[in-house]
């Protein structure tokens, strides 16, 4: 059986992608609007903080429900046999 070069491996659905870079960019904003004013940048940072932690908590809140609900839970959980293999070193595939 040859290989196919053109063959592509998902790791991650685009849900779950998305669902990623939302979360990095709402923690950068977060920190941003928390730190720059106090570094004397002065900007209406309220607004822009207070909607990126909505966003921030609706993201957390459909990532619980998505994993929950529709992922298998075993996958998450952590098994004595997991913590076995870390203590020798094996890394994962």
């Amino acid at each position: 059986m040859a290989h196919d070069p053109k063959a592509l491996i998902t790791r991650h659905a685009p849900v779950d992608r998305v669902f990623h870079w939302v979360t990095a960019l709402a923690v950068l904003l977060l920190t941003a609007s928390a730190f720059l004013p106090i570094l004397g940048l002065e900007f209406s940072w309220v607004p822009l903080h207070w909607i990126t932690g909505v966003v921030l908590c609706i993201a957390v809140l459909f990532h619980t429900v998505q994993s929950t609900f529709f992922r298998r839970l075993k996958c998450m959980l952590i098994f004595p046999r997991h913590l076995r293999e870390f203590a020798q070193g094996r890394k994962a595939a």
